[in-house]
């Protein structure tokens, strides 16, 4: 046994870390979204969650043209639902309120900073 975990640190061989998914949760606000950047990792939940005492819509921007990316829509979350998306890398990560561009937020696949 020794000998083995000898050789497993002379070949430099490490622990992988793994990462257990998470669920991240967005508040929808009459005024924007809770927080306004949420760090995740591929495969996180997201769950939005509708705050406000209206239905409200949200909208990803549009993929750069060629990017590869998908854009996505929630349609139609009622007061005191919830929908929840799993992050994956391929989809755009910049959305607003459907019908208020002025209502924005983000997903990060980036660590959050300290």
């Amino acid at each position: 046994m020794r000998r083995i975990l000898a050789s497993a640190f002379a070949f430099g061989l490490t622990t992988l870390q793994v990462h257990a998914e998470e669920t991240k949760t967005v508040v929808i606000t009459g005024l924007g979204y809770f927080p306004a950047v949420t760090y995740v990792v591929p495969g996180d939940k997201i769950r939005f969650y509708n705050g406000s005492d209206s239905v409200q819509s949200i909208k990803s921007d549009d993929a750069p043209e060629g990017s590869g990316l998908n854009a996505w829509e929630l349609n139609d979350i009622g007061p005191g639902s919830e929908y929840t998306v799993t992050a994956e890398t391929g989809f755009v990560l910049t959305y607003h309120d459907k019908y208020d561009s002025t209502r924005y937020a983000a997903f990060s696949f980036e660590a959050p900073p300290n």
